[in-house]
């Protein structure tokens, strides 16, 4: 597929393409979703790891990163999510295969400028590169297979993937993003999984 006739970019509003909210609103996360939300640990005035907690696949998880990365297999051979921490940036990724076909966010939040800075979404051979600037807009990587980008709260990035040929009609949702509250910080990594197949 070749990325420049294939992927078509246009600027719309807040684009979800498999019709989820925003899964980082103010909305409560439904029972079967997955959350991972995860906290800057310090030494002193120092960050230097990050603290994970969450619910996936109606596992609860948790665990801490101080260098380098942990990642978590769910239902083996289709799915896995991951943070890392290293440098003042925190790195949140999701894993999602459909037969052969394997879809990858990876998106980084930097704790600096308290924004999402950017981003890489993988499917099959075709990677695209998404910052603040993405922000509504929307990837068609043909057969009805999209990715939208839109902004959520407090700096925070959300990718939309998914489409009616693709496992039946399943996709994802899945957003970095922050909040801030007196002068303290916490980062949201946030993973919504949608079947529509019968």
């Amino acid at each position: 597929m070749s990325k420049d006739e294939d992927i078509k970019k246009s600027q719309l509003p807040d684009v979800h393409p498999m019709g989820p909210g925003d899964p980082t609103d103010t909305e409560p996360v439904p029972d079967d979703s997955w959350y991972i939300e995860s906290n800057p640990m310090f030494r002193g005035a120092d960050i230097v790891g990050v603290n994970y907690k969450g619910n996936v696949d109606g596992l609860q998880v948790s665990g801490k990163v101080s260098t380098g990365s942990a990642t978590l297999q769910v239902k083996e051979g289709m799915t896995n999510v991951g943070l890392s921490y290293s440098n003042e940036h925190v790195s949140a990724s999701i894993g999602y295969t459909v037969g052969s076909e394997n879809a990858n966010v990876t998106t980084v939040y930097d704790t600096n400028s308290g924004l999402a800075i950017g981003g890489k979404l993988k499917f099959g051979s075709t990677t695209v590169d998404f910052n603040q600037s993405s922000i509504g807009a929307t990837y068609n990587f043909g057969g009805g297979i999209t990715a939208g980008i839109s902004g959520s709260m407090n700096g925070g990035l959300t990718v939309s993937f998914g489409g009616s040929n693709w496992g039946g009609g399943s996709g994802f949702s899945f957003s970095l993003g922050a909040t801030n509250s007196g002068g303290s910080w916490s980062v949201d990594a946030r993973f919504n999984l949608v079947f529509n197949a019968n």
